[in-house]
């Protein structure tokens, strides 16, 4: 497992501590303290922050907390509370493993290690599911349509005519005399052999010189007969049967080839088991591919507790066909609630931030403005009431087009609010 550790430079020595523990599990630990930009996360890394008053009042404050809400982003974070104090903008909901008591802190440094080793197993689980998900969708038109079956047709089709292939040839051979040939031409040699042990001396003292044969081979005389009737007759009719069953086994096989031409299509290929006539791929349905679904063009953010005052808004601007992503429901992370905003602030094309009291104190508000501002969105405010807006919030909302509704009637807002969002668009 690879974490990268971020914490205040004033927390650093404490940090160090936590990073010697869990490097003793195999964690490999990377951690810088003094650079005034954190560097993007390594594919498959994990962030664990360390947060405490110094982080809090740190001059990288902002960085911390926008390395971490990344890191939340992917599901890849773990923070730990070194102290009581304050807690982190935007992340305040968020789990913290408690390292508030010094004295037992080391004692819950394994607490830590257990977060981690839990992201993990999460990550490999939805990986798992990612993979099965792929299968069953790439089977589902096969099952579907039938197609299994005609795949397991087919197969049985290509394997029956090898199943039967197989016996045929060798009853081929056995019929056309390979196996007699084999018998003649292998009694043949030993009637040569035979004929050279018995008869070659005794040849060789008739026709040879007559001194090397009538000194070294005159005991072998006695066999030499008269003429080459016997020799012959044991050296020949054996080479010449097995001649003449060659001859009519060649002329066998290039008859039954000319009767059955589609022999050759089931004969079977020794280099790959298979049959040389390969049948037809099964066809498969061609499913329509459906139209993309329209992306959603106006995400809104904002606090469920201002609902009264939100919900018309929206469904005024849907009136007039504008698309818009908004949370009615308050979505938890149990149903994966962090991927469905993501994707769905991705997927936008302008940013509507519902400005209010409440949503300036929603840790949700102010992840999802970070996510806006991180993917470039058009950012559209809309003040609802006259709190004080955060500097942190103002800060990404600079050069953009307000709209103040505290200051309009309530007969004025309907127009005011589609001159923004609708007219705006086209």
């Amino acid at each position: 497992m690879r974490v990268y550790l971020i914490a205040a430079p004033e927390d650093q020595e404490e940090a160090e501590k936590l990073a010697d523990y869990l490097k003793r599990f195999g964690v490999f630990i990377r951690s810088e303290f003094g650079q005034m930009a954190y560097p993007p996360a390594h594919h498959g890394e994990y962030t664990l922050a360390l947060w405490s008053r110094n982080a809090m009042t740190s001059s990288r404050q902002m960085m911390i907390t926008n390395r971490a809400i990344d890191a939340w982003e992917d599901g890849h974070l773990v923070m730990a509370r070194l102290e009581h104090g304050l807690n982190p903008r935007g992340l305040a909901d968020l789990d913290m493993v408690d390292l508030t008591f010094p004295s037992a802190r080391e004692h819950r440094y394994h607490d830590v290690l257990n977060a981690i080793r839990a992201l993990e197993d999460q990550r490999r689980a939805e990986a798992r599911e990612s993979l099965n998900m792929r299968a069953a969708a790439d089977m589902a038109p096969l099952e579907s349509q039938g197609g299994m079956q005609a795949v397991e047709d087919t197969f049985e089709d290509v394997r029956q005519p090898m199943k039967s292939a197989a016996p045929d040839v060798s009853l081929e051979r056995r019929s056309s005399g390979g196996g007699l040939f084999g018998g003649f031409f292998a009694i043949s040699l030993v009637a040569l052999l035979a004929a050279g042990v018995a008869y070659g001396p005794g040849l060789w003292l008739k026709y040879g010189p007559s001194d090397i044969a009538n000194e070294t081979l005159k005991p072998f005389s006695a066999w030499v007969q008269s003429d080459w009737t016997i020799p012959a007759a044991i050296v020949g009719a054996p080479v010449g049967i097995s001649l003449v069953l060659m001859i009519l086994r060649g002329l066998s096989r290039g008859r039954s080839k000319r009767a059955s031409p589609e022999s050759e299509e089931l004969e079977i290929d020794s280099f790959t088991a298979a049959p040389r006539a390969s049948a037809p791929a099964p066809t498969m349905p061609v499913e329509a591919v459906p139209e993309p679904a329209q992306q959603p063009e106006i995400f809104v953010s904002y606090s469920h507790e201002n609902s009264a005052t939100v919900f018309p808004i929206v469904d005024s601007v849907e009136s007039e066909g504008v698309s818009v992503w908004i949370d009615r429901d308050e979505m938890r992370v149990g149903q994966n609630w962090a991927g469905q905003i993501v994707r769905a602030i991705k997927a936008s094309g302008r940013f509507c931030l519902m400005c209010s009291a409440q949503s300036y104190d929603s840790n949700n508000v102010r992840r999802e403005v970070y996510l806006a501002n991180k993917y470039d969105k058009a950012m559209v405010p809309i003040l609802l009431d006259d709190a004080k807006m955060p500097d942190d919030i103002e800060f990404f909302l600079v050069d953009t087009q307000w709209l103040d509704l505290t200051k309009l009637d309530e007969s004025e807002r309907s127009a005011a609010i589609k001159e923004l969002l609708v007219e705006s668009e086209n």
